[in-house]
């Protein structure tokens, strides 16, 4: 049995490092990946997972679609250099779209202008906005033991697995509200989708100093190689309805729509966190 002992410590080391300690990807590495036949979706996936510092330059971009990259790929590079993030980024789960509250009719075109500084979101607590800094999580994993020990017995023909979360330092949000339904603004996904995952408000597990959220799975195997999903947990997910601000505006180049979100029941006192399974970042508060 020790003999298996150093394959599953390299198994949960893989995923481990997938996940969680990457190093940003680089126009070079899009361009191995590529030329290594993988296929679009697991391009992606590998992008979303570890973030990127990308040469986003005409040139480059058009390198990476001579090489074969489909334009998902180079979305998915443009969006991991982080320019969703700065102005809000994305938004989060639910189903029910509508225009805004107090607001004419959703704009279309033209540039998209948040109402918070670069960085920030506005976050509207009993009837007043304020601006909302974002923090970065630190992104964990908990690897499956029987999954692993399965791995190992297999030589990695079934897939060792885990679950990657978000962590924050400390049991309590440094913002504290009495508002059970305050409204998020500056969201935005992009245009035309489905903005459902690309920003998630759920009520966090807390610690004693920490609290945690599940961000996603992550799966390490032989033939299927390493592979993330954003799968949040169900319990902790809170539904929300979506305003809509702007159908289609544009930003470094991206086709955005923004959208304000408020949450469809009042929320129960607690931690939560509005984050983005993407990138780690995070914007925490307490309900009282």
């Amino acid at each position: 049995m020790n003999r298996l002992c150093p394959f599953i410590a390299v198994t949960v080391y893989v995923v481990l490092t997938f996940s969680a300690q990457a190093a940003p990807l680089t126009n070079s590495d899009i361009l191995k990946l590529l030329a290594a036949g993988l296929g679009e979706g697991t391009v992606v996936s590998t992008i979303k997972a570890n973030g990127g510092t990308f040469d986003t330059s005409a040139d480059a971009l058009i390198a990476l679609k001579k090489a074969g990259a489909t334009d998902a790929v180079l979305q998915a590079v443009l969006l991991g250099n982080g320019a969703a993030a700065s102005i809000g980024a994305a938004s989060s789960v639910g189903a029910s779209f509508k225009r805004a509250k107090g607001l004419a009719s959703p704009g279309s075109g033209g540039a998209c202008v948040p109402e918070a500084p670069d960085g920030y979101i506005i976050m509207v607590v009993d009837g007043k906005p304020r601006n909302l800094s974002h923090r970065k999580a630190t992104i964990g994993s908990d690897v499956n033991g029987m999954s692993a020990i399965a791995g190992a017995l297999t030589l990695g023909l079934v897939p060792t697995t885990g679950t990657v979360s978000a962590v924050v330092r400390g049991s309590r949000a440094a913002l504290r509200i009495n508002d059970r339904q305050p409204e998020f603004r500056d969201l935005a996904s992009t245009a035309g989708t489905d903005p459902s995952g690309s920003w998630i408000l759920a009520k966090v597990d807390v610690g004693p100093n920490e609290r945690t959220v599940q961000m996603g799975t992550a799966s390490v195997s032989l033939l299927g190689g390493s592979k993330t999903r954003n799968v949040p947990r169900e319990d902790q997910v809170v539904a929300l309805d979506y305003e809509t601000v702007n159908l289609s505006c544009e930003f470094r180049g991206m086709a955005l729509a923004m959208f304000a979100a408020r949450p469809q029941q009042a929320l129960a006192p607690g931690e939560y966190m509005l984050f983005s399974p993407d990138q780690g970042i995070v914007f925490d508060f307490g309900v009282e």
